[in-house]
């Protein structure tokens, strides 16, 4: 099939509410949700040091501008 035959038929306006609605289901299942936290704290911590985390695990100073 073509694509305009997909998007015409209705397939498609059908099929991308069915696949957002699994994500989320997916997203919200109990061996994901309980990682959310770490996570975020993770990608906050990248954001304020302005770097990934070094290797020992301990905290560098910020980078002074050259």
């Amino acid at each position: 099939m073509n694509p305009e035959a997909i998007i015409g038929s209705g397939a498609l306006w059908i099929a991308i509410p069915v696949a957002m609605l699994a994500g989320l289901v997916s997203f919200l299942s109990p061996c994901v949700l309980p990682l959310v936290p770490g996570y975020l704290g993770f990608l906050g911590a990248l954001s304020r040091r302005g770097g990934p985390p070094s290797p020992t695990g301990m905290h560098r100073p910020p980078r002074s501008p050259p």
